[in-house]
Parts: structure tokens; sequence; C-alpha cells
């Protein structure tokens, strides 16, 4: 198929970069100032990595023991006692605001890292799009080599420029992507207990369990929890270090696969 060099007019290819340069000045700030904060540990820093994951496995066995051999009516009493929630007079704006503020509080910071890990997802997206706006000039040139040597040379050298300029830029804000996902990601597993028999009881008591809708928001929650550790892996081959952030990943992803099986 022939491509189509023409796509992007330089006046908005212009605007386009110039936004996103902006958008990358105002995050620097509040990313530099999350990743120096003395609150601020990722997995690196941590050398017992192997007693982590026998502990987490633990967690993940007492816990499903705990689910198991816990009865309904006790469910819904620590659900009233311990997370202030009443089953039997649940809506679904209440339930949708309960799953917020614990994850605000699970998380434990007033800091928008939802937010910021949006804005470095869409600007990294961004990033993309411009540098295959200008592979494509790049490749225009090279077809056409309808300038003088000298011209041609200049143009292609000025592209190239520009892209090895955002690709050094991408790769800043990937790592800050997944050094802030890596911080969400060791507050989860620190607090798994928690998060995992608040989901738990939510899905085995019965009134929750026969509302599609109520499983519906329950599992919405959960893909934010995936959407906020996954970038911490997404871009690097396994290392025995991000096995606890998998096995997070994974039981996260069970319980979202039972509601989807609940709901057909």
């Amino acid at each position: 198929m022939k491509k189509d060099y023409n796509w992007i007019k330089k006046s908005q290819k212009g605007l386009f970069l110039e936004n996103i340069l902006k958008k990358i000045e105002e995050l620097s700030t509040l990313c530099e100032q999350t990743l120096n904060s003395p609150n601020f540990k990722t997995q690196e820093e941590d050398k017992n990595i192997a007693l982590q994951i026998k502990a987490f496995n633990g967690i993940i066995s007492d816990c499903k023991m705990e689910v198991k051999n816990t009865d309904f009516t006790h469910k819904e009493y620590i659900l009233k006692t311990l997370y202030d929630l009443d089953i039997n007079h649940l809506t679904y704006l209440q339930i949708e605001e309960k799953l917020d503020l614990f994850m605000k509080n699970h998380i434990g910071s007033d800091e928008d890292y939802e937010g910021i890990i949006s804005l470095l997802k869409k600007i990294i997206y961004d990033l993309d799009n411009i540098s295959q706006s200008i592979q494509y000039q790049v490749e225009a040139i090279v077809f056409t080599k309808q300038s003088p040597l000298f011209l041609f040379q200049k143009k292609l050298n000025r592209y190239n420029e520009k892209l090895i300029k955002l690709k050094k830029i991408k790769d800043s804000l990937q790592k800050k992507l997944e050094l802030v996902s890596e911080y969400l990601a060791n507050q989860l597993i620190e607090n798994f207990y928690n998060f995992f028999i608040f989901i738990s009881f939510l899905l085995n008591t019965p009134k929750i369990a026969k509302n599609d809708m109520l499983l519906i928001k329950i599992a919405n929650i959960l893909t934010r929890y995936i959407e906020i550790i996954e970038p911490a892996l997404s871009n690097r081959s396994l290392h025995y270090k991000d096995m606890i952030y998998h096995y997070a990943l994974f039981e996260i992803k069970e319980l979202k696969e039972q509601i989807l099986k609940s709901t057909l």
C-alpha cells in the first residue's frame, strides 16, 4: 500500500510537538518530586526479594483460606465493621465511592498517581505518533530525492536529529513511568492482605455476587489496579525481583476473571 506522506500539515505537526513538549515540562517537576521523595522506594533497594516473595505467597494462602472458611454473615460483619460498608443497604453510587476511597487509602498518598501514570502514558503515545510522522517525512525525502544533494542531506540530518531527541525524551519518560508504577506496586503489595480480603469478601457476599452491576463496579477498580502496576513490567525482560509484581497481578486478574465468569 502506498503511504500518504502529507497526512500531517506542518502547522499541525509543529503545534502538536509544542503541546507535547509543554506537557513534558509541566510533568517533569512533579515526577522529580515524586521520585526524590524520602518515602519513595523501589524494589531494587530491597535485598530480601526471596523472603518477600515467600511472605507474599503465605499471605495469599492465608487470605484464600480465610475467604473459604468465613461464612456469609461474618463476611458482612467484617465489611461493615472494618470497611464501613453495609451490604444490606448498598447502592451503585455507594460502592463506587467506597471503592474509590479504598484505593486512595490503599495507595496511601494525596498525590494523583493514577493521573500521573495516565498522563505519562498519553505523552509517550503522542511522542510515538510524532516520531512516526517524522519517520514518514524521512522516507518521503529518501523516496522522492527531488532536492539537490546538499539540501537532501540537510533535510535528512535535521529529521534524524529530531528522531534522536524524541527517543531520548521518550526513554526518560518511560523510566519515570516504570518507577512510579513500581512505587504503587510496592504500596499494593505491602497492604495486599487488606486488599484481597476486602475484594474477596465483596465477591463472596450473596447480594453482590448476584448483582452484575455491582460486580462490574468491582471489576472496574481491579482494572485500575492492573493499569497502574503493568507499566513497571511492560518494557523490560523478566527479572527475579519482578516476580512478586507478577504474582500480585496474577491474583488481581484472577479476581477479575472470577467476576467475568459470574456475569456470563
